[in-house]
């Protein structure tokens, strides 16, 4: 349940950063000059790392669903009554 939070997590935080490079995109006209420029650069990275980071979760998510379908498979009765045979 640990890790399912902590890939949560990862996934607010993508939204975040989405949010945050759409606003700054959105206010790049209020500025000129150096600030535009800054302002572009730093849309663009908080964007990539919004993209790694909702695909670092996504892969998680995967990842522990497969575990809980694994270990719900080793504690079937099925696999007990084979198991004393």
């Amino acid at each position: 349940m640990r890790e399912k939070g902590r890939a949560a997590i990862y996934l607010l935080a993508a939204v975040y950063l989405f949010g945050l490079a759409y606003k700054m995109f959105g206010a790049r006209m209020e500025h000129g000059g150096e600030d535009y420029a800054l302002m572009m650069a730093f849309s663009v990275i908080f964007a990539i790392f919004g993209i790694a980071l909702s695909v670092f979760s996504v892969v998680l998510f995967k990842k522990y669903a497969a575990e809980g379908k694994k270990g719900s498979q080793d504690n079937s009765p099925e696999g007990q009554d084979s198991a004393l045979k």
